[in-house]
């Protein structure tokens, strides 16, 4: 009895363990892989076909980011019909500017999984899948074109999801799209997008962005080629840095900066996605708020510039108060009522190295400059300037002058140092005065 009952109990847990099997077997196959293939390709047709505003494709043609032609991302708007149809839309730089535009047959096919295919040419995603050489470029791409992908693979696609994630089938490089509103207006949307950028990231800015990533601070530069450099701040960007491609969307009502890939620094994933608060001025990171990117500090680029041999000047054409208007416009016509012409005044460093206050002007169709000594100091966003011994030659226009000691002394004070639009591009800044925040110009980076 003591061998007969374990090999009965072992008979019962068999088969009860085979009824089981036999049971979730039935639940599995109860459809061929075929079937189910098609019956999620079905599922992931409908599901594009949900948004009727249309789809943001994030679109990055090859590897190598540090081409800045085929390496950088491009935005293509979709927009797929249940009858086979998508019309597709960009205009962008590999475009030259020009929308093109076009509507062809699509598909969700089955290979090994659901891929999305655009199985006729397709005036956007052909494009960039077409072996042409490359108008415009000084290499010869002919076989290869921007190497990119018209198939790719559908790797997530929730229902009703804002976002689907593809994959290109040949390169295995990431496309989002991102859900449309309904009415979206692709021209619009695309409008809206480039004025932000221009805003943001202006042609060879001479500044550079703060990131900051899991607690650890990098610098970038050359956002307006859409494949900026980072390297961690207070190293060399040429042995430490490494190029980043990014796109710019809109969606939920705010403008996201996304970068090409996931970085893994160190044991620590770095933030590929961030949202820019309006009210912060900033981009905030979409995981970790405390990841964000920003402007530098509007005070310290002052001064940094300056040393770079870049001037702050300001004209009669520039934006300031009434009050400043004024120190300004009595000396101009001072200076006219002798047959001067005021030209502009600035912050520069002379040959010397030595910060000045510079007048430009010219007398009798010569053109002069006085160049008034001062030093400076630096507080947060507060840059105070301070008169130095005034030159022989300078004191004599200043006493042809006396209205230009008016001018001397508004920039002369403790003054705010303020971004004139936004941190993110510094071309023009904004000095208030401490002592009256009614009294302020805007000087330009020249």
């Amino acid at each position: 009895m003591k061998k007969i009952l374990p090999i009965t109990m072992m008979l019962a847990v068999a088969a009860t363990a085979f009824t089981a099997c036999s049971d979730e077997e039935e639940d599995i196959f109860s459809q061929s892989a075929a079937e189910r293939l098609n019956n999620i390709s079905s599922i992931y047709t409908q599901r594009l076909c949900s948004s009727p505003g249309g789809w943001v494709m994030e679109y990055y043609p090859y590897t190598d980011n540090e081409n800045e032609v085929t390496g950088i991302g491009y935005l293509i708007l979709n927009r797929f019909h249940d009858n086979g149809s998508v019309y597709s839309f960009m205009r962008n730089t590999a475009s030259y500017g020009t929308v093109f535009a076009d509507s062809t047959a699509w598909e969700v096919i089955t290979d090994m999984g659901p891929v999305l295919t655009y199985n006729t040419y397709n005036a956007t995603v052909g494009f960039f899948a077409s072996p042409s050489d490359i108008i415009g470029t000084s290499s010869d791409e002919s076989g290869k074109g921007y190497q990119g992908d018209y198939e790719f693979v559908m790797v997530d696609v929730p229902e009703n999801g804002q976002h689907i994630m593809l994959k290109g089938k040949k390169r295995g490089l990431y496309h989002r799209l991102t859900r449309l509103p309904q009415g979206t207006d692709f021209t619009a949307y695309l409008d809206t997008i480039d004025d932000f950028k221009s805003r943001m990231f202006a042609n060879n800015a001479r500044w550079e962005l703060i990131m900051e990533n899991n607690g650890t601070r990098y610098n970038m530069n050359h956002l307006w080629r859409g494949n900026p450099t980072l390297y961690p701040e207070g190293t060399d960007s040429v042995t430490t840095g490494w190029r980043e491609p990014f796109l710019i969307t809109l969606y939920d009502d705010q403008f996201h900066l996304r970068f090409k890939d996931t970085l893994m620094v160190g044991d620590q994933q770095m933030e590929q996605e961030f949202y820019y608060s309006t009210d912060e001025d900033c981009f905030r990171g979409m995981t970790n708020n405390d990841n964000i990117i920003t402007g530098d500090t509007v005070s310290r680029f002052m001064l940094t510039a300056i040393n770079k041999g870049y001037n702050w000047q300001m004209t009669r054409n520039s934006e300031m108060s009434e009050s400043v208007k004024a120190l300004y416009e009595t000396l101009y016509s001072d200076m006219r009522a002798r047959s001067y012409n005021l030209s502009n005044i600035a912050v520069v460093n002379n040959t010397s190295k030595e910060l000045c206050i510079r007048l430009a002007y010219t007398y009798n169709r010569r053109s002069s400059t006085l160049m008034l000594p001062i030093s400076v100091s630096r507080n947060g966003d507060t840059v105070t300037f301070t008169r130095g011994e005034t030159p022989e030659t300078v004191q004599k226009f200043l006493d042809l002058f006396p209205s230009a000691n008016n001018l001397v002394d508004f920039i002369c004070q403790q003054l705010d140092a303020q971004p004139a639009t936004t941190r993110f591009n510094l071309n023009t800044i904004k000095v208030v005065s401490k002592a009256n925040a009614d009294d302020w110009l805007i000087f330009t980076l020249r």
